[in-house]
């Protein structure tokens, strides 16, 4: 009897403590299936990347992008862009967030629909109207030679500065003052895109559309239908669906 409890001790020790004297799990073991981690173990730079690559594939198959509007999609760090409380809707494609007032960003799918219609070529130099949160002027300064801001607000301005700065992006020059006066000085763009709704374009901007330029606008912060201004190399101006008739109200068209 003394025997057959001596030897049903020690296989339930055996059993509990395992060959290795230890009963927590191989490191690296996880309920996730072999070759794949759970979320819970992924990290935060991780779980935005994947996010981040899905957004990109919804928003790419609806848009006329290129191969280098893609990849500017995909590398550019929405999450950096926008309020840490809200960090977890950086890559839905129709989150729009604050900027000031009553003024919001462009979702990401109007932002692509914009890029799309821009054409925009390695050696543009690109005037963006609006800052935003500074996300547009990012992606954009990815596929051209320049950006330059124009930002009615100082404060805003200084934001979106110190936030470009920060992530590295040094072809991006912002300035402060009335979208209706223009860009200061005589300089001329080969593109020119409003990050805000107009109802009408401001001359200035078609006065500063270099010939064959192209001016696009989107026709709501929500929607992908843009407004297209197009010079040809005569300086004769084309109007596609800007909606001259509409007056869409936005502090970047006074």
């Amino acid at each position: 009897m003394r025997m057959t409890v001596t030897l049903v001790g020690l296989a339930a020790l055996f059993v509990v403590r395992g060959f290795g004297g230890c009963s927590r799990r191989p490191s690296g073991d996880s309920s996730a299936p072999a070759g794949t981690s759970s979320s819970a173990e992924r990290s935060p730079a991780a779980a935005f990347r994947e996010m981040r690559q899905d957004m990109v594939r919804i928003v790419a198959k609806t848009g006329r992008l290129d191969a280098r509007a893609v990849a500017a999609l995909r590398s550019t760090p929405r999450h950096e862009f926008v309020p840490a409380e809200r960090r977890h809707e950086a890559y839905d494609a129709q989150a729009t967030f604050p900027v000031e007032d009553d003024r919001n960003t462009a979702t990401v799918k109007s932002l692509a629909a914009m890029i799309g219609r821009a054409e925009i070529r390695q050696k543009d130099r690109c005037l963006l109207v609006g800052a935003g949160n500074g996300y547009g002027a990012a992606v954009i300064s990815m596929l051209c030679a320049a950006v330059y801001v124009l930002e009615p607000s100082s404060s805003v301005a200084g934001d979106v500065r110190k936030r470009l700065k920060r992530l590295g992006y040094g072809n991006v020059t912002i300035r402060e003052g009335s979208p209706a006066a223009g860009w200061p000085g005589e300089m001329t763009f080969e593109r020119i895109i409003l990050l805000e709704p107009a109802g009408n374009v401001p001359e200035t901007f078609i006065r500063q559309l270099q010939a064959e330029g192209r001016l696009v606008f989107p026709r709501d912060m929500q929607a992908e239908k843009c407004g297209l201004v197009i010079k040809d190399k005569n300086g004769e101006v084309e109007r596609k669906g800007t909606g001259q008739g509409d007056r869409l109200k936005s502090p970047l068209a006074e």
